[in-house]
């Protein structure tokens, strides 16, 4: 499960949110309708927003609308309305997909949900949809005025619980077990969730700066980044401590290491991307400045670091070394551990294995006949 909120992202995500909102600013670009201002000046490179083994929810920027495709590379939808939308993820697999939120301070007054060939539109609603597998099994904020929201847990018995705060962003672990869920404002407290059975937990508040965050694979790891100081949380509701860590608009955990990147944009320099590797002693293992806006992405399963810049497509050891190069990308995304999904200027999406073959299958699944050679085949 991929969910990344975007103003994007993200819902990247995942990720999702955090990266897009260092671009554009704490919601997307609209129009006068309230839809995404089409672009009128240069081309804009298209993102990735979500993606599993099934498909992908792709953001063109140029025509402001999302793109939900399939594994083999065929649109089953797109949709201009939800690009308007805040927050938006895949469903159990892509590119079904749900939508919420309003563009703007006004609450939406409906949920958007692309199931197989179906659009679906729940009228009426002004939830925020954090997190589904489908409109039954669905991590929701009910809001309540005042900041005020109600939380609402799949499989949960009893009544909903009360949560505070504004623009509430859900990150996940990469095994879809464990989350944090925190507000941009007050950035004071996250909430701890876990996954088990086929439903959602929620335990005690944390007290910790935690505007955004990033979890590892399985989420017994969390990094919480607030607006001066980045902290770890080893447990889900473990007191975090704090690091030696600059904030970033991306981070990752992987193993004993921490990913931050920051996107700065000036006139003198333009928008570069500075990409930093610490111990999780607050220890800086290697760094690197790229000219653009690249998110990169830290495979758990080769511990390569997937980065798309301005002249090439980097795959980056534990030690910073580039070990492979390709052609430059759009975008990068992990379909899965293992596979990369590497989005081309033209909207055209294709796997990349990054570990060697082996035996079983691919872990690319129905992206494998789009799959290029592993590192280790060139």
């Amino acid at each position: 499960m991929r969910t990344r909120r975007w103003p994007a992202g993200l819902l990247v995500l995942a990720v999702a949110g955090v990266i897009l909102a260092a671009f554009w600013g704490p919601r997307a670009q609209s129009g006068p309708s309230g839809r995404p201002a089409a672009a009128t000046g240069p081309f804009i490179a298209p993102v990735i927003l979500s993606a599993d083994t099934h498909g992908a929810i792709l953001l063109d920027r140029d025509r402001g609308e999302l793109v939900g495709v399939r594994a083999d590379g065929s649109v089953r939808w797109r949709d201009r309305e939800m690009a308007s939308r805040p927050y938006v993820s895949c469903l159990a697999q892509c590119p079904d997909a749900v939508g919420s939120g309003s563009a703007d301070e006004t609450p939406a007054s409906s949920v958007v949900w692309h199931l197989g060939n179906e659009l679906r539109t729940d009228t009426g609603r002004t939830d925020l949809v954090l997190w589904a597998a489908s409109p039954e099994d669905a991590l929701v904020l009910s809001p309540q005025g005042a900041g005020g929201h109600l939380l609402r847990l799949p499989g949960r018995q009893g009544p909903p619980e009360p949560v505070e705060g504004t623009d509430p962003q859900l990150f996940t672990s990469g095994d879809g077990s464990r989350a944090v869920l925190a507000f941009r404002s007050p950035g004071t407290r996250y909430h701890p969730l876990e996954r088990r059975d086929g439903g959602w937990s929620a335990g005690p508040a944390v007290e910790a700066a935690a505007s955004s965050a990033c979890l590892d694979r399985t989420g017994e790891r969390a990094l919480l980044v607030g607006d001066h100081t980045t902290s770890l949380a080893e447990g889900p509701a473990a007191r975090p401590r704090e690091l030696a860590v600059p904030r970033g608009g991306l981070c990752a955990l992987l193993g004993a290491q921490a990913l931050t990147q920051r996107f700065t944009s000036d006139p003198e320099h333009g928008t570069r991307t500075t990409t930093q590797v610490y111990s999780l002693d607050g220890t800086l293992r290697w760094e690197r400045a790229d000219a653009g806006f690249h998110p990169a992405r830290w495979d758990t399963e080769s511990g390569l670091l997937a980065l798309a810049t301005d002249t090439a497509l980097n795959l980056i050891d534990s030690h910073g070394t580039t070990v492979d190069t390709g052609p430059p990308a759009a975008d990068v995304f992990l379909a899965a551990p293992g596979c990369l999904l590497v989005l081309d200027p033209d909207l055209h999406p294709h796997a990349r294995r990054l570990t060697a073959p082996g035996e079983g299958p691919s872990p690319c699944g129905s992206w494998e006949r789009a799959t290029e050679p592993t590192a280790a085949e060139l």
